[in-house]
């Protein structure tokens, strides 16, 4: 599949994963115009960290949606597009909306995804209402197994998916919507590359051979959804590249080296979602652990760009080529 590495445009900063969605799901209402006391991210402290966009992930826990119930749970996301649609100077980047459009106006664009394939609530025809929504890719799994997926960190039950999880795939597919193996089992993620025929990502996993967790990726699977014209996010999330921000450049670096080449790499910050590293307190640190870290590393400010947002924002501009 063809991997996107052409900077056209002026460079866009853009994080594959943040957690904001499910703030309004612990906190209630509240304006992303101001700084929340108890969140990682809103729009001052973004532009604070030179982060132009980002990806935002509807989610709620496993344990509310057992509470909630399949009725609820689906109103509760729903709940969470109408609050973003809510907030001044932004706009969601639908199908088949324009980012560029959005920026002329003096908003602030923001893309959505799914995390967590139990929301679809083994309603395959759901995928088409989420992407109305505006969804980008669907997260398999988060922390415990689907009826028809495992995650990583869940007992293995299945060995991967089952027929109605290869259904998804092709469904997804057919949707444009990427399909995100974060929170999979290496089987699940194999299973998910073997029968995509669209390239497959993890939006917010670090490399097993650097940090040893069984949410980060194996070499293997980083190679695998590197030739699949995937992408990789890694996250700033210290259970995942370890204390220091130092480790998120360190994993950058492993997958660099072991595709030979830093086209397939971005972040995934998991801002709002987890314990940050060391250096981290808020979005507001964005620039300073990215593009001021790579460059200190040594990486020339093409790569830099690519890294911090156009390799990412490249596949996002062509996910909808063709329909």
């Amino acid at each position: 599949m063809e991997t996107c590495h052409s900077s056209r445009i002026t460079p866009i900063t853009i994080d594959a994963h943040l957690d904001v969605p499910w703030m309004k799901q612990k906190f209630g209402i509240f304006d992303l115009a101001q700084p929340h006391p108890t969140t990682q991210v809103d729009f001052p402290r973004m532009r604070q960290g030179k982060l132009d966009t980002a990806i935002m992930a509807l989610y709620l826990s496993e344990t509310l949606q057992d509470q909630l119930g399949p009725y609820d749970a689906h109103e509760a996301i729903i709940s969470q597009v109408q609050w973003l649609n809510t907030q001044s100077k932004c706009s969601i980047v639908g199908f088949p909306d324009s980012y560029k459009s959005i920026e002329l106006r003096g908003e602030m664009p923001i893309f959505l995804a799914l995390e967590g394939g139990r929301l679809l609530q083994e309603n395959i025809e759901l995928l088409f209402i989420f992407k109305m929504f505006g969804i980008r890719y669907l997260t398999l799994t988060h922390n415990r197994n689907t009826s028809w997926a495992d995650s990583a960190t869940d007992i293995t039950y299945h060995g991967g998916l089952v027929d109605f999880g290869r259904e998804i795939i092709q469904r997804c597919n057919e949707l444009s919507i990427f399909v995100d193996v974060s929170h999979a089992s290496d089987a699940t993620a194999d299973d998910a590359l073997s029968c995509s025929t669209k390239s497959v990502w993890a939006t917010h996993s670090g490399c097993r051979a650097i940090f040893n967790h069984p949410r980060n990726l194996s070499d293997n699977l980083i190679r695998k959804i590197d030739r699949s014209g995937g992408f990789i996010g890694v996250p700033f999330a210290r259970n995942f590249v370890g204390p220091s921000a130092s480790g998120i450049i360190d994993h950058i670096d492993h997958i660099v080296q072991i595709v030979g080449h830093p086209f397939c790499v971005g972040i995934g910050s998991d801002l709002d979602g987890a314990a940050m590293v060391d250096e981290v307190s808020s979005v507001e640190d964005w620039h300073h652990v990215v593009n001021e870290a790579l460059s200190n590393r040594g990486y020339v400010d093409e790569d830099i760009a690519m890294i911090a947002g156009m390799n990412l924002f490249e596949r996002l501009e062509k996910q909808y080529d063709g329909e």
